[in-house]
């Protein structure tokens, strides 16, 4: 049996009740095609809101009580912030209502800058990269995505 601990973006959380991540997990699907045993979640909860700081310390807890053996940051992660459709003011009146630190808040900035200037809003959490290391320091395997299905979401809505 292999314990898995699953992390979702904090934002996504508020519209998604994580049905693609636990459809996946209960078919062995996607990115828990690679477990040939029986999966145990052991945990399933976000990275605590931008940017992330509470993910290692929610992971620490999945690992030392609940025996974690892994930690899959969920498909969200890497499609999270802001969501495509929503038109650029929403974006900015939801973005200014944030607990932003100056620290964090210039890094999404700078995130959003190059994201603008190449046509796209951004699609991925600025944080992810710094929230998987932190989580590898506690000697877990960390896991990008849990399900590909946003890519299809994202094509329906268009519809």
């Amino acid at each position: 049996m292999t314990r898995i601990g699953v992390i979702l973006c904090e934002n996504r959380s508020l519209t998604c009740a994580g049905l693609n991540c636990l459809e996946a997990i209960a078919a062995h699907d996607e990115a828990f095609a690679r477990y040939t045993d029986e999966i145990k979640i052991v945990g399933f909860t976000t990275c605590g809101g931008c940017p992330g700081n509470l993910a290692k310390k929610k992971a620490e807890s999945m690992i030392k009580y609940s025996g974690a053996e892994k930690i899959h940051l969920s498909s969200c992660v890497f499609r999270s912030m802001p969501n495509p459709n929503e038109p650029l003011q929403d974006i900015e009146t939801k973005l200014s209502q944030l607990p932003w630190t100056q620290f964090n808040r210039d890094d999404y900035v700078a995130e959003l800058a190059k994201s603008v200037k190449s046509g796209q809003l951004p699609h991925v959490c600025p944080f992810r990269e710094k929230i998987k290391k932190d989580i590898e320091m506690l000697g877990v395997e960390v896991i990008a995505r849990t399900h590909g299905r946003l890519v299809e979401i994202e094509r329906k809505s268009k519809e």
